[in-house]
């Protein structure tokens, strides 16, 4: 890898503290940059917006979807403001170039009924794990949070007896996140029950303060959680693959069905603006009209 990018990788790994996920993001999207770069025999401090231009162009030839597109001159634009930041260059050639608009998916909820079969499935006895699993879900479910947020808790960020949790979120900025008492329920039985077990006969040194643990005793990974919830979807006979992002949707669409403001809901989520939030009044606003045309007998009238 080049210097430029390794520095720049560098800077967002641990100065802005991204993601190990979104810092690969950037990684993939500079490498093709670069690619293109040296396939024109040209070097990235010396493009202007027309060879911005030209290579975005060239994505498009090549099938790049636009939702990625806009991924990419956002990842350009931070890219070459690093280095302006850095008093290396003068000129942003991707900062006055506009984004295609992207039409955005409404997420995904899961319902209440299938919830319930989840974490209400017989009890594996042979496996212990099934204990940490269903706490996983509860928490999920009942306080909303990522994925990364799950497997980044550790045992000082658990406040069992206040049932608070201390979250580090996107941007590592911390927020108090409450839990529910059966989500409390699971995550004491976890931790007295199961988490003993997967650290018996590991070092000092091998031992670790995240809560939640692989059967090896080390600490989970999000694809690890992500196989969790697939593997208790299909166990429990839901019509579904649960994942950990439809929990965080249901979470939120659930809180504002149930009469939760906006500026409650955003801080529980940790976003960081309002306008993130509000794609959830478009879930319920959808769920509504649902509900009226099934229920309503002219909702549907015939002329």
């Amino acid at each position: 890898m080049n210097k430029p990018i390794q520095d720049f990788l560098d800077y967002l790994t641990h100065t802005r503290k991204f993601s190990s996920q979104t810092v690969a993001s950037y990684e993939h999207d500079l490498i093709i940059f670069f690619r293109y770069l040296h396939d024109q025999s040209t070097l990235f401090d010396r493009i202007h917006v027309l060879e911005a231009r030209a290579f975005l162009a060239s994505q498009l030839q090549d099938g790049l979807k636009p939702i990625t597109l806009k991924r990419r001159i956002a990842t350009l634009k931070h890219f070459y403001q690093f280095y302006i930041d850095a008093g290396v260059l003068s000129i942003n050639p991707f900062a006055l170039i506009h984004s295609p608009k992207v039409s955005k998916p409404l997420p995904k909820t899961i319902d209440e009924p299938q919830i319930h079969q989840v974490l209400n499935q017989p009890f594996d006895q042979a496996s212990i794990l099934m204990m940490r699993d269903l706490a996983l879900v509860e928490l999920m479910y009942g306080s909303g949070l990522r994925a990364s947020e799950v497997v980044g808790l550790t045992m000082q960020d658990v406040n069992l007896g206040q049932r608070m949790l201390r979250v580090l979120g996107k941007g590592n900025k911390q927020r108090l996140v409450p839990i529910t008492k059966p989500c409390q329920q699971s995550i004491s039985l976890y931790l007295k029950d199961v988490r003993p077990v997967l650290i018996q006969g590991l070092s000092s040194e091998q031992l670790s303060s995240f809560v939640f643990l692989n059967h090896l005793g080390k600490p989970l990974t999000v694809r690890g959680l992500e196989y969790i919830l697939a593997q208790l979807s299909r166990r429990s006979g839901v019509d579904l693959h649960m994942h950990p992002h439809q929990l965080r949707h249901t979470f939120a669409t659930q809180l504002l069905d149930n009469g939760a403001d906006l500026r409650t809901i955003q801080e529980l989520l940790g976003h960081a603006t309002i306008n993130t939030t509000q794609i959830y009044t478009h879930v319920s606003r959808e769920a509504l009209q649902k509900e009226y045309r099934l229920a309503h007998p002219r909702a549907y009238k015939k002329k």
